[in-house]
């Protein structure tokens, strides 16, 4: 079962920007498993949402080594998509300064991960929505962990970064997407919550 769980090993990075400030309150709320439970009782009842959105933590070592293959700057937008508990889009607005947003569709996960973000002062919002149903032209930075999703929800993945503006960059946990206005720049195998996954990078054309 996936459980939340703060994963750190030996990193100067996670202790020079003081993260433990975004686990504590993440540990307090979702320690021992109760993240999947939220998760679940809060699910929407359609199909896809069952079928594709699985709950699942992105660990610190995992989200280091995108962050470097990204390289971010403070004028970064990072679009989070599928959230969770906010974590990878926290992390790297308290570390690059960056202005991200995630979209989720667990109420508790969207309430707890704003609340934490006013109380760092984080240029950083969440929002209870569907991945599909928001806009992406304004972000510069995707991530999204499609492991679950389904054949169709990954076409629908490629068409939908169609709307992202030239050099964004959209990075997906085990798909590659397609479209003649993707470039696919590389693939690195990262370990997850679920086990090792490929992460595969992709920038607007």
């Amino acid at each position: 079962m996936p459980i939340f769980c703060p994963d750190i090993g030996d990193s100067r990075l996670y202790r020079n920007h003081r993260l433990w400030h975004i686990d504590c309150p993440l540990w307090l709320t979702y320690g021992w498993g109760k993240a999947h439970r939220i998760a679940r009782r809060e699910q929407p009842k359609d199909l896809r949402s069952r079928v594709d959105f699985t709950f699942g933590e992105t660990p610190w070592p995992a989200m280091r080594r995108i962050l470097e293959l990204v390289e971010p700057t403070p004028e970064t937008r990072m679009l989070e998509l599928g959230s969770g508990t906010g974590r990878f889009a926290l992390f790297a607005s308290k570390i690059f300064g960056l202005q991200a947003e995630g979209v989720d569709m667990i109420p508790t996960f969207i309430d707890r991960s704003n609340n934490i973000a006013q109380k760092q002062g984080l240029c950083c919002h969440f929002e209870l929505n569907d991945l599909f149903n928001v806009p992406w032209h304004d972000a510069s930075f995707v991530y999204v962990v499609a492991t679950t999703f389904s054949g169709q929800s990954v076409r629908d993945l490629s068409a939908k970064s169609a709307e992202l503006q030239p050099g964004a960059r959209i990075v997906v946990v085990s798909h590659r997407l397609d479209g003649a206005w993707l470039e696919r720049e590389t693939c690195e195998v990262l370990n997850f919550s679920w086990g090792p996954s490929g992460v595969f990078f992709h920038r607007k054309l």
